[in-house]
């Protein structure tokens, strides 16, 4: 792309655009590098599954988002193969000081298709442990909202997020879940000495984050 180092705000959305036989994953990674001086950025998160399940690993890449501080992962829906095409992204975003992650159900499902070739080597299988494990410390990080969730059916995906961020933030000030009735909540850390139940509990919701020495909490806001 020409002149791309003079951009600042990026949006890459392609919906629409691919068809199975019309991806070409060594574009989009040689459209990602142009990029690489880009300080906000927004990206569908087919996008990022469709790297990742054609191999892609972006933490063995030659380039990073070295000067990205705003990241905006929006899709229409989210699931297993999405959060951790998400995780692996931000291992190429040394420096992002704030991450939205938002599910809009008005955008069109996109189905990823089958990669017959892998660019690195297939992880969308790894559990997701072994996911986390592989996250670099996101030093920088101070804000993260969650926006569009719907609490009792994507729970489970959206503990894990917390957990991830939590555990990969060092200097993290504010992560906040919004729910599609536009209902906040405020994350914070209590003590795994409090009684603990199931992730979402009516008016008071926790959740374990074993093996650490903390729970998480989402607070009525």
């Amino acid at each position: 792309m020409k002149n791309a180092l003079k951009l600042v705000d990026v949006v890459l959305d392609f919906e629409g655009a691919f068809g199975y036989s019309d991806f070409d994953c060594e574009e989009v990674l040689s459209l990602l590098s142009s990029l690489k001086e880009v300080e906000t950025l927004a990206i569908s998160g087919w996008l990022l599954e469709w790297l990742c399940s054609a191999g892609v690993i972006f933490g063995r890449l030659e380039f990073q988002l070295q000067k990205l501080k705003q990241l905006r992962w929006i899709d229409s829906l989210m699931d297993n193969a999405k959060r951790d095409s998400l995780a692996c992204f931000l291992n190429i975003c040394p420096i992002l000081e704030t991450l939205f992650i938002t599910i809009d159900p008005s955008r069109r499902k996109v189905t990823c298709p089958y990669f017959h070739q892998h660019w690195h080597e297939p992880h969308l299988w790894m559990d997701f442990p072994t996911v986390k494990s592989n996250v670099s410390l996101l030093k920088h990080l101070t804000l993260v909202d969650f926006l569009g969730f719907t609490i009792n059916e994507e729970d489970g995906l959206l503990s894990s997020l917390v957990d991830l961020l939590l555990e990969k933030t060092i200097v993290l000030k504010s992560m906040t879940v919004k729910s599609h009735e536009n209902i906040s909540w405020g994350v914070m850390k209590v003590s795994n000495k409090l009684p603990t139940h199931k992730w979402w509990n009516y008016r008071r919701w926790t959740a374990n984050s074993l093996p650490r020495n903390f729970c998480f909490a989402l607070i009525d806001r």
